[in-house]
């Protein structure tokens, strides 16, 4: 087997693992009351978040589903196509954005509604969120310092 189609199959098996865990926990998430986590900082509160982020566009889950459809298959054909370009650095972000992109449109599709449990209200104003979500944004926010970290480096070597 090459090595792209093992990088494939690896980055494909560790996102995997990684919704079957947000799923296994949003499976797990009592609907009648929240669990308190840390003493006024972190519960456990179950929502249906019918909406997009912050719950923005409620009840369209039609265009949420699509919209997530294109966008998951603009990063698998990124991961495909880009992957014996990439380290474990460029890889980890995608995996993650994957994963999370996979998690809430399972819910999506199967529930009518995304899942939200992790709930830090005590802590700060946030609308609850659940595991996809933080799959999504660290994989937004190290793709994004990834990237600029690389054209600084081809910046600098480029003037050498």
């Amino acid at each position: 087997m090459k090595i792209k189609q093992k990088k494939i199959i690896i980055a494909f098996i560790v996102a995997l693992v990684l919704v079957v865990i947000d799923q296994i926990i949003k499976c797990n998430i009592p609907k009648e009351e929240s669990i308190v986590i840390i003493e006024n900082f972190l519960d456990f509160t179950y929502v249906q978040n019918t909406g997009a982020a912050f719950g923005i566009g409620a009840n369209n889950m039609a265009s949420f589903i699509v919209v997530n459809l294109i966008i998951l298959g603009l990063v698998i054909r990124f991961l495909v196509t880009q992957i014996e370009r990439m380290n474990i650095w460029t890889e980890i972000p995608i995996i993650l954005i994957l994963a999370g992109g996979s998690g809430n449109l399972i819910d999506r599709i199967f529930k009518g509604f995304v899942v939200d449990f992790i709930d830090i209200n005590n802590w700060i104003v946030f609308p609850v969120f659940n595991l996809a979500d933080i799959y999504i944004t660290i994989g937004w926010i190290l793709f994004v310092a990834i990237t600029i970290i690389n054209y600084i480096r081809s910046q600098k070597e480029g003037k050498k």
